[in-house]
């Protein structure tokens, strides 16, 4: 299990090493939180009371997560993507796009078919929320600017490809940053972030009450799917 060279989940070894346990657990937690806002995961939290967070968690998996393996790993590399540019660059990243999905192995509607369908869902969304800053993003429809362009790939360390690269180049027209995050055991490790993402409830639970809650909603992703 491993971690992005700059993760910045905060728990360390004693000899300055990431710890698996915390970075899986850190991993889960942004993967929850780019599908499930903190007040709906309150409200889940209040239905599912009475049947334990087992129960929660296996609904998250059944209705939240997507269950085809190419959905997961699109989704884990947008949310790592995410954390990547607010946690170490520190960008505003005020829209989770997957928290807009209709339906989990689906693409979010309305979202990349083109720059300006992308502007006016980011404004929409942020005006939802209440915040000017949809406003000011929405102006950019009548408006000349200019986009900085970043691409993000998540590859597994072992296959590592530098063709993957150079295949974009023909397609890149204008300058573009190109960040590659490589994982050990990619494929394992967006499995085991799903999972914690599923548990996620449970020790953010288990915080609140002083305790320690590895695991204990018992959520098997591989068995959940049936």
């Amino acid at each position: 299990m491993g971690c992005p060279t700059s993760c910045t989940c905060g728990h360390l070894t004693a000899n300055n090493e990431v710890d698996p346990q915390a970075a899986q657990d850190w991993l889960g937690h942004e993967l929850l939180r780019n599908y499930v806002p903190a007040d709906e995961l309150n409200v889940l939290e209040a239905v599912f009371r009475d049947l334990g967070l087992p129960e929660l968690a296996d609904h998250l998996i059944k209705h939240k997560f997507p269950s085809d393996p190419k959905v997961c790993s699109g989704d884990f590399g947008e949310a790592l993507s995410g954390a990547l540019f607010r946690r170490v660059r520190r960008w505003c990243v005020p829209i989770l796009k997957l928290r807009y999905k209709h339906r989990p192995d689906q693409p979010v509607q309305g979202v990349m078919g083109d720059l300006l369908s992308s502007i006016t869902f980011v404004a929409a969304r942020l005006s939802e929320r209440g915040l000017t800053l949809g406003s000011h993003i929405g102006q950019l429809l009548v408006s000349e600017f200019r986009v900085e362009r970043h691409i993000v790939l998540v590859q597994d360390e072992r296959h590592r490809d530098r063709r993957v690269v150079e295949r974009l180049e023909p397609e890149l027209t204008e300058q573009t940053e190109v960040t590659v995050i490589r994982l050990p055991e990619l494929r394992d490790l967006i499995g085991d972030a799903y999972a914690s993402a599923a548990t996620a409830p449970a020790r953010i639970a288990a915080r609140r009450n002083g305790g320690s809650a590895h695991g204990t909603a018992g959520a098997d992703r591989g068995q959940s799917r049936g």
